[in-house]
């Protein structure tokens, strides 16, 4: 066995490195931004950076930065938060994995302050990104393809969808909500075939989750309780018996069985 012993240089830059990383992760374990262990730590992590002077550290550092405006999104201050990730972006070097996280957030926030156009082009620069992930490019697909269903543009918004269904390294939330989606927007736009398809999709895909497969259930049963109240009472029979469902699901379920008998 051949041990490679570290270089002065790996000896200095570990500890640093690792002390910043411990600090960035105690962020969003704080749960909110105005916890009073929130500035000791980040004066230790300024400390560091300032005496570290390395790229990793200066990276971990970005990150915590990120996850702190997090916190602020997720105290309903899009205006705040936005200009904390503004700020970060101007420290944060794009070859990082967090720039891609940065950029989708702040559009996050450009369309909670109804700035569609910028928050688009917060989602394109992610999707364009060489260095972003296939898990970050699946959520700008996924937010833009928001903007475009809102405005309209169903042609883009089924592009958007897709793109992400294209995608090889997504977690099961990003592919649930494209084809989730996708169904409504085939639905509004009369290719109903289509918008069936992608709830079989759904229902046939191993890793989506049982609560996701009761919605799609529900949305089927929604539209099928005037013209085929047969299978959309199936459907509700289904979701109702099943043991794990998203909150108010039961009741929607519910309401509509009876609307479906009602018609059948």
């Amino acid at each position: 066995m051949t041990v490679i012993a570290a270089t002065p240089l790996l000896s200095r830059m570990l500890p640093c490195s690792t002390s910043a990383q411990l600090a960035a992760d105690m962020v969003p374990l704080l749960r909110r931004s105005d916890h009073p262990a929130l500035d000791p730590l980040f004066a230790r992590v300024i400390q560091l950076q300032s005496a570290c002077r390395f790229p990793a550290v200066d990276e971990v550092v970005a990150t915590a930065r990120f996850r702190f405006a997090n916190l602020v999104l997720g105290e309903d201050d899009p205006e705040r938060a936005k200009d904390l990730y503004t700020h970060v972006l101007a420290d944060c070097d794009p070859a990082w994995p967090v720039f891609a996280g940065i950029l989708n957030n702040r559009g996050i926030t450009w369309l909670e302050l109804n700035h569609a156009d910028q928050a688009i082009a917060d989602f394109t620069a992610v999707i364009n990104a060489t260095v972003a992930t296939d898990e970050a490019r699946a959520c700008a697909f996924n937010n833009r393809a928001d903007i475009h269903d809102d405005r309209g543009d169903t042609t883009a918004a089924i592009a958007d969808r897709s793109a992400v269904l294209k995608l090889n390294e997504t977690t099961y939330d990003r592919r649930y909500i494209a084809l989730a989606r996708r169904a409504r927007t085939l639905w509004k736009a009369d290719d109903h075939d289509g918008a069936l398809r992608d709830v079989d999709a759904i229902l046939s895909t191993a890793d989506i989750v049982m609560e996701q497969k009761m919605a799609a259930l529900l949305q089927r049963a929604r539209w099928l309780v005037s013209d085929a109240p047969e299978r959309a009472i199936t459907d509700l029979e289904t979701v109702l018996s099943s043991a794990r469902n998203f909150p108010g699901v039961q009741e929607r379920a519910q309401a509509l069985l009876a609307q479906a008998r009602a018609s059948n």
